[in-house]
Protein backbone atom coordinates (compact mmCIF):
# COMPACT_ATOMS: atom_id res chain seq x y z
CA UNK A 1 0.00 0.00 0.00
CA UNK A 2 2.97 2.12 -0.82
CA UNK A 3 2.78 5.72 -2.78
CA UNK A 4 4.27 5.53 -6.14
CA UNK A 5 7.34 8.50 -6.38
CA UNK A 6 4.68 10.83 -8.57
CA UNK A 7 1.73 10.18 -5.89
CA UNK A 8 3.68 11.28 -3.18
CA UNK A 9 6.00 14.23 -5.52
CA UNK A 10 1.62 15.41 -5.82
CA UNK A 11 0.68 15.02 -2.22
CA UNK A 12 3.43 17.10 -1.41
CA UNK A 13 2.62 19.55 -4.00
CA UNK A 14 -1.22 19.99 -2.45
CA UNK A 15 0.56 19.93 1.05
CA UNK A 16 2.96 22.88 0.38
CA UNK A 17 0.02 24.74 -1.49
CA UNK A 18 -2.23 24.05 2.00
CA UNK A 19 0.31 25.57 3.94
CA UNK A 20 0.81 28.21 1.92
CA UNK A 21 -2.55 29.00 1.80
CA UNK A 22 -2.73 28.20 5.79
CA UNK A 23 0.12 30.83 6.38
CA UNK A 24 -1.64 33.92 4.26
CA UNK A 25 -4.46 33.77 6.57
CA UNK A 26 -1.83 33.41 9.80
CA UNK A 27 -0.30 36.14 8.07
CA UNK A 28 -3.53 38.67 7.67
CA UNK A 29 -4.95 37.93 11.24
CA UNK A 30 -1.14 39.18 12.57
CA UNK A 31 -0.99 41.97 10.68
CA UNK A 32 -4.87 43.54 11.82
CA UNK A 33 -4.71 46.09 13.65
CA UNK A 34 -7.93 45.89 14.78
CA UNK A 35 -7.05 42.50 16.96
CA UNK A 36 -7.65 42.03 20.19
CA UNK A 37 -7.81 39.93 23.08
CA UNK A 38 -11.48 38.52 24.23
CA UNK A 39 -12.12 35.91 27.23
CA UNK A 40 -12.39 33.18 24.78
CA UNK A 41 -8.98 33.65 23.82
CA UNK A 42 -7.33 34.10 27.39
CA UNK A 43 -9.68 31.03 28.49
CA UNK A 44 -8.14 28.88 25.75
CA UNK A 45 -4.75 30.42 27.10
CA UNK A 46 -4.97 29.71 30.14
CA UNK A 47 -6.32 26.02 29.76
CA UNK A 48 -3.01 25.37 27.86
CA UNK A 49 -1.37 26.09 31.24
CA UNK A 50 -4.00 24.27 33.14
CA UNK A 51 -5.37 27.06 34.65
CA UNK A 52 -8.74 27.11 35.51
CA UNK A 53 -10.81 30.49 35.92
CA UNK A 54 -14.11 31.17 36.15
CA UNK A 55 -15.52 33.32 33.33
CA UNK A 56 -15.38 36.29 36.43
CA UNK A 57 -12.30 35.67 36.88
CA UNK A 58 -11.04 36.13 33.04
CA UNK A 59 -13.37 38.83 32.61
CA UNK A 60 -11.64 41.22 35.75
CA UNK A 61 -8.53 40.42 33.74
CA UNK A 62 -9.30 42.15 30.90
CA UNK A 63 -11.07 44.31 33.13
CA UNK A 64 -8.14 45.44 35.12
CA UNK A 65 -6.13 46.44 31.71
CA UNK A 66 -9.20 47.69 29.45
CA UNK A 67 -8.62 51.55 29.13
CA UNK A 68 -11.89 52.08 26.62
CA UNK A 69 -13.90 49.48 28.33
CA UNK A 70 -14.88 47.45 25.25
CA UNK A 71 -14.42 44.10 27.20
CA UNK A 72 -11.49 43.53 25.70
CA UNK A 73 -7.80 44.23 25.26
CA UNK A 74 -6.35 46.27 22.03
CA UNK A 75 -2.65 46.74 21.18
CA UNK A 76 -2.45 49.90 23.14
CA UNK A 77 -4.30 48.93 26.21
CA UNK A 78 -1.55 45.54 26.01
CA UNK A 79 1.22 47.89 25.45
CA UNK A 80 0.46 49.65 28.29
CA UNK A 81 -0.25 47.34 30.83
CA UNK A 82 2.92 45.98 29.93
CA UNK A 83 5.07 48.85 30.21
CA UNK A 84 3.16 49.85 33.49
CA UNK A 85 4.21 46.70 35.17
CA UNK A 86 7.89 46.32 33.89
CA UNK A 87 8.57 49.51 35.27
CA UNK A 88 6.40 49.34 38.54
CA UNK A 89 8.30 49.56 41.82
CA UNK A 90 5.22 49.60 44.00
CA UNK A 91 3.58 46.94 43.38
CA UNK A 92 -0.29 48.08 42.84
CA UNK A 93 0.05 47.82 38.91
CA UNK A 94 -2.84 45.73 37.94
CA UNK A 95 -0.77 42.01 37.15
CA UNK A 96 -2.98 39.63 36.40
CA UNK A 97 -3.07 39.66 32.90
CA UNK A 98 1.19 40.66 33.16
CA UNK A 99 1.43 37.28 35.13
CA UNK A 100 -0.22 35.36 32.15
CA UNK A 101 1.84 37.39 29.61
CA UNK A 102 5.41 37.48 30.83
CA UNK A 103 4.65 33.49 31.83
CA UNK A 104 4.36 32.50 28.20
CA UNK A 105 6.88 34.77 27.04
CA UNK A 106 9.42 33.21 28.81
CA UNK A 107 8.03 29.16 28.71
CA UNK A 108 9.76 29.05 25.21
CA UNK A 109 8.68 25.39 24.26
CA UNK A 110 5.52 26.18 25.19
CA UNK A 111 5.45 23.37 27.59
CA UNK A 112 3.43 25.25 30.50
CA UNK A 113 6.78 25.15 32.51
CA UNK A 114 9.60 27.50 33.11
CA UNK A 115 12.82 26.69 33.90
CA UNK A 116 15.43 28.03 36.41
CA UNK A 117 17.20 29.58 33.07
CA UNK A 118 13.91 31.03 31.77
CA UNK A 119 12.55 32.40 35.07
CA UNK A 120 15.97 34.55 35.62
CA UNK A 121 15.40 36.42 32.04
CA UNK A 122 11.51 37.21 33.42
CA UNK A 123 12.67 37.79 36.91
CA UNK A 124 15.63 40.53 35.48
CA UNK A 125 12.78 41.98 33.08
CA UNK A 126 10.22 42.09 36.25
CA UNK A 127 12.72 43.58 39.02
CA UNK A 128 16.41 43.98 37.79
CA UNK A 129 19.46 42.96 38.56
CA UNK A 130 19.33 44.37 42.13
CA UNK A 131 16.44 42.12 43.40
CA UNK A 132 16.91 38.92 41.00
CA UNK A 133 19.06 36.75 43.72
CA UNK A 134 16.18 37.33 46.22
CA UNK A 135 13.38 36.73 43.61
CA UNK A 136 14.90 33.78 42.60
CA UNK A 137 15.40 32.24 46.05
CA UNK A 138 11.72 33.16 47.34
CA UNK A 139 10.61 31.50 43.89
CA UNK A 140 13.12 28.11 43.73
CA UNK A 141 14.25 27.79 47.41
CA UNK A 142 18.24 28.58 48.27
CA UNK A 143 19.16 25.42 45.72
CA UNK A 144 17.42 26.34 42.88
CA UNK A 145 15.73 22.94 42.66
CA UNK A 146 12.36 23.97 42.39
CA UNK A 147 9.02 24.30 45.29
CA UNK A 148 7.33 23.19 42.37
CA UNK A 149 5.70 19.43 42.38
CA UNK A 150 9.29 17.41 41.56
CA UNK A 151 11.85 19.80 42.71
CA UNK A 152 13.28 19.71 38.84
CA UNK A 153 14.56 23.52 38.71
CA UNK A 154 11.19 24.52 36.99
CA UNK A 155 7.72 26.17 37.25
CA UNK A 156 4.23 25.35 36.34
CA UNK A 157 2.57 28.38 35.57
CA UNK A 158 0.13 27.67 39.02
CA UNK A 159 3.42 27.19 41.00
CA UNK A 160 4.45 30.70 39.41
CA UNK A 161 0.99 32.50 40.19
CA UNK A 162 1.34 30.89 44.04
CA UNK A 163 4.77 32.42 44.39
CA UNK A 164 4.55 35.50 43.01
CA UNK A 165 1.02 36.54 44.81
CA UNK A 166 2.00 35.53 48.04
CA UNK A 167 4.86 38.60 47.97
CA UNK A 168 2.84 40.96 46.06
CA UNK A 169 1.41 43.84 48.92
CA UNK A 170 -2.14 43.28 50.26
CA UNK A 171 -3.95 46.26 51.00
CA UNK A 172 -5.65 46.25 53.95
CA UNK A 173 -4.07 42.56 55.22
CA UNK A 174 -2.84 42.62 58.40
CA UNK A 175 0.85 40.11 59.09
CA UNK A 176 4.24 40.34 59.27
CA UNK A 177 5.79 42.41 56.66
CA UNK A 178 9.73 42.07 55.50
CA UNK A 179 12.18 44.75 54.78
CA UNK A 180 10.61 45.62 51.24
CA UNK A 181 6.85 46.05 52.92
CA UNK A 182 5.72 42.61 51.47
CA UNK A 183 3.95 40.17 53.90
CA UNK A 184 6.42 37.48 55.00
CA UNK A 185 5.89 34.18 53.31
CA UNK A 186 4.41 31.18 55.78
Amino acid sequence: DEMTDEEVDAELTRLNHEIRQLQAKIDKIAEDPGRKIHAPDLNEALRHLNKKCTKKEIEDMIWEVDENLDGAVDWDEFHLMFQRNIKDKTGLEPFQLFNVVQFMMYDRDNSGNVSVDETMHMLYARYGKERLEQEMKALFGDNLGGNGEGGDGSLSFNDYLKAVNVRVPKPGKGGKKDGHGRRKRK
